[in-house]
């Protein structure tokens, strides 16, 4: 009995593993990493920021040095789903043609911490599906009167392909500028905003599945 046991469990493991090969294969990862940069024209490097892709979407973290502890920090998503019709690289310049299915969207927020110096330090984690923004998530193009983005963000099918940029834009919150919610500062942009937008960024490159 016990051996009978044993042999079921071997092959029900055996069978666990090789669905697993089997989903792999179907739905391949690619895992990138690259350094973040100041946007305050110096491009000092501030941190780093890694990004793993499937053909359905994308998931990562950007962890920088920022300005101030304490603030409210935003991070938002901006896909360039047809990288090969930017001029000269991919940059908000391409945004104004729809042949690039430019996006830009919110993709998370912290308050951040001392970084025991002079400074403050965010961890922040995103991701998003292809054509899957939630309803009721601030997109650039709330703020404009005909919308000429890409309005479901990274199109289906196009993980690999798009070229993503990250970016932390700088907000007061609520202890700086008087207001009585963090909800503001957290969940919306400054775009075109103060001197701290666009505070930090980070580039990811198209890739290969």
């Amino acid at each position: 009995m016990r051996t009978t046991i044993l042999a079921a469990i071997l092959l029900l493991s055996c069978l666990c593993v090789g669905s697993a090969w089997a989903d792999q294969g179907k739905n391949p990862t690619t895992f990138q990493a690259t350094d973040v940069f100041s946007a305050d024209g110096l491009m000092s490097m501030t941190g780093a920021s890694w990004l793993v892709r499937s053909k359905h979407g994308f998931s990562g973290r950007i962890m920088s040095q920022v300005s101030d502890p304490g603030y409210a920090y935003t991070v938002w998503l901006v896909v360039f789903n047809n990288p090969e019709a930017c001029v000269d690289g991919c940059n908000d310049e391409d945004l104004g043609s729809s042949a690039v299915q430019g996006a830009v969207f919110y993709g998370n927020a912290a308050i951040s911490a001392s970084d025991g110096v002079a400074g403050g330090v965010v961890n922040i984690d995103f991701n998003t599906v292809a054509d899957g923004i939630p309803d009721g998530t601030f997109r650039l193009d709330d703020l404009l009167p005909d919308p000429i983005f890409y309005q479901k963000g990274l199109r289906r099918g196009n993980g690999f392909g798009a070229e993503v940029h990250v970016v932390i834009d700088h907000h007061p919150g609520p202890a700086k500028d008087g207001t009585e919610s963090w909800v503001p500062d957290l969940t919306t942009t400054n775009f075109p905003g103060g001197p701290n937008t666009n505070h930090r960024f980070a580039v990811f490159a198209p890739v290969s599945p």
